[in-house]
């Protein structure tokens, strides 16, 4: 889901800004010489360092949270919540403008906070997942209409669609602890998996696949589906496997990466974690015991795998988003890389000045929109980076038409309660 596209938190995330502190001046005059040639080498340095202050953007009151996701530059959906504990309320916005105007769909109320989610998947179908219980809703209108998604009863759940019409559920009974440890994780009686192809109308029950990872899109479950049939699910074992399905889900085989890692003596890798690429690759990341992370990829389903370059700079994999298989963005506060061999190997493309942690999400090679948090200090949280575009509380959004050199702040959605 967001649909989320989440990776793994670096707790390191600026611990080289005073490193580079000295050589800031100096990369800041390169960067913008290069990215405006129009300045000229006869121009002084001094002016292509003049910054004038950001604006303050809008930004939504603190009391709420906010997922985004735009399928246009101008057109795209909010989910607004409370981030209260009792029966907190929430809030569907559209905007067929580029974020200069919100126009509000549908409120809610759920039983408690939980992880949201918003996947719109074209222009008029979408679905959406939030609260504690798990509460789903679609719509085949562009959110004009939302309906509620018939989901089985568990109390610990985690949905995940890969189309308007195919998702898939993992959940555990009541006696599972909250959260389930990997060992409770390998028994099947205490987990239910299943599947519907009618966009959630009826579900069909499928074998418990093997090893259900209690991490990654969703919230809960490390698994990513290509389709209706082809899909692929992350583990915590050891050595570090994926397991692949072409049949949806039914049955799964194991597919072992080239990763040597150090475990912690009870032959259990610490994470392992796979996401589709927007065409046909795969991205995994294999993270150990030390939390060192490893990050390779596969343009064969999975059959190979080869490792790519660290992250750049502060970033981490977390910080990840893609264009299309092998053009990818990693960005982390106000600096943003990219990479056009797949993560290969990356290049420093825009080094911002307003002190924002920016998310990103392109869209194509020259336009994006980004969640963006209160200054330098803020890191985004774990998981919820690239693929559900978080909004921290009391943050903004901003969009770029030319590739991530200029942002421009935009509106954000003010919820009202009744």
């Amino acid at each position: 889901m967001n649909s989320s596209g989440g990776w793994i938190a670096d707790p390191r995330a600026r611990r080289a800004i005073a490193v580079i502190a000295i050589a800031v001046v100096a990369i800041v005059a390169a960067g913008v010489i290069y990215l405006h040639p129009s300045f000229g080498s006869s121009s002084p340095t001094h002016k292509a360092l003049e910054v004038r202050p950001s604006p303050t953007p809008p930004q939504i009151d603190g009391r709420y949270s906010a997922t985004y996701d735009f399928i246009t530059p101008s057109l795209g959906w909010a989910l607004v919540s409370q981030n209260v504990s009792s029966r907190p309320s929430f809030w569907v916005f559209r905007t067929s403008d580029g974020a200069k105007h919100w126009v509000q769909q549908m409120t809610g109320q759920c039983e408690g906070l939980g992880t949201s989610n918003l996947n719109m998947f074209d222009r008029l179908h979408g679905e959406l997942d939030l609260c504690d219980p798990l509460v789903a809703y679609r719509s085949s209108d562009g959110g004009a209409s939302w309906s509620a998604i018939a989901l089985p009863h568990y109390s610990f759940a985690s949905v995940n669609f890969s189309d308007a019409l195919h998702g898939w559920y993992l959940a555990w009974s009541a006696e599972m602890p909250s959260p389930p440890t990997p060992g409770q994780l390998d028994q099947p009686a205490l987990a239910e998996f299943l599947a519907t192809a009618d966009g959630g109308s009826t579900w069909t029950k499928l074998p418990t696949p093997p090893h259900p990872s209690f991490s990654g899109k969703g919230g809960f479950f490390n698994m990513q589906f290509r389709g209706a049939k082809t899909g692929w699910m992350g583990t915590d074992i050891d050595p570090a496997t994926i397991y692949s399905t072409a049949d949806g889900g039914f049955s799964w085989r194991p597919l072992t990466l080239p990763v040597s890692a150090p475990t912690d003596g009870n032959g259990e890798i610490f994470n392992t974690r796979v996401q589709v690429l927007p065409r046909s690759g795969l991205i995994a990341v294999v993270v150990d015991v030390s939390d060192n992370a490893t990050g390779l990829t596969s343009f064969d389903g999975g059959l190979t795998w080869h490792q790519i370059a660290s992250p750049p700079g502060n970033t981490t994999f977390d910080d990840y988003a893609f264009i299309d298989d092998s053009h990818w963005w990693a960005m982390r506060n106000s600096t943003l890389y990219k990479s056009s061999d797949a993560g290969q190997s990356w290049k420093l493309a825009t080094l911002l000045l307003d002190q924002w942690v920016y998310s990103p999400h392109p869209l194509d090679s020259k336009h994006a929109w980004a969640a963006i948090s209160g200054g330098g200090t803020i890191d985004i949280p774990a998981g919820s980076a690239p693929d559900s575009g978080f909004l921290a509380p009391g943050g903004g959004l901003a969009t770029t038409s030319d590739g991530g050199l200029l942002w421009t702040y935009v509106n954000v959605p003010q919820p009202r309660l009744s």
